[in-house]
């Protein structure tokens, strides 16, 4: 099992927020993986932190290269640059990314 860091909702950090250990995100095969370099805080992501479940990740967009393609090949290919949103856990070093047009 492949650790990674992210932030995660932690009731007993200050904001609600902090740095933690989590396991890497095993894409599904429409999935590629993204190495993450860039994401975006708003106020949504702040507000639901603020009354999620430990353990929650948050982060609905992202940039960042492709560090395993998707299964079949109907991706972006790997080390190519790209954004999107996720459901959850772009504060993340990987993401699992869907592209969705």
């Amino acid at each position: 099992m492949s650790m990674i860091r992210a932030i995660v909702v932690d009731p007993a950090a200050e904001g609600r927020l902090g740095i933690g250990e989590v396991e890497a995100p095993r894409p599904k095969p429409w999935e590629a993986l993204l190495r993450v370099s860039a994401v975006s805080l708003n106020l949504g992501e702040v507000r639901t932190a603020s009354r999620a479940e430990a353990g929650w990740r948050p982060g609905w967009d992202l940039a960042g290269v492709v560090e395993q393609a998707v299964a079949d090949g109907s991706g972006p290919p790997v080390g190519a640059s790209v954004f999107g949103l996720v459901a959850s856990g772009s504060w993340s070093e990987l993401a699992p990314y869907r592209r969705l047009c």
